[in-house]
């Protein structure tokens, strides 16, 4: 058996402690909201699998299919950073 008594808990520990937890919480709350109707499929921050340049193919393919559809299509990409001047 084990015995902490007088131990005190250094950083190290709660480090390892909290990450072990971040972790558990983390793996059931994405199990939940990847379930959940509102949960857009498209959304693709922090999602493993998915990164800028999955989210910039789908938006070409999405401009690609209208263009063969014959369908107007205007593409407008703004950069965040100049936005705040407005």
């Amino acid at each position: 058996m084990l015995n902490f008594r007088g131990r005190v808990p250094t950083d190290v520990d709660m480090i390892t402690i909290s990450k072990v937890i971040e972790r558990l919480v983390l793996s059931r709350l994405e199990h939940h909201l990847n379930g959940s109707r509102n949960f857009c499929h498209l959304h693709s921050t922090y999602r493993s699998g998915h990164s800028t340049e999955t989210s910039l193919l789908h938006v070409l393919n999405r401009v690609y299919t209208a263009a063969d559809e014959k369908r107007a299509t205007v593409l407008v990409a703004l950069e965040s950073r100049h936005l705040s001047r407005f």
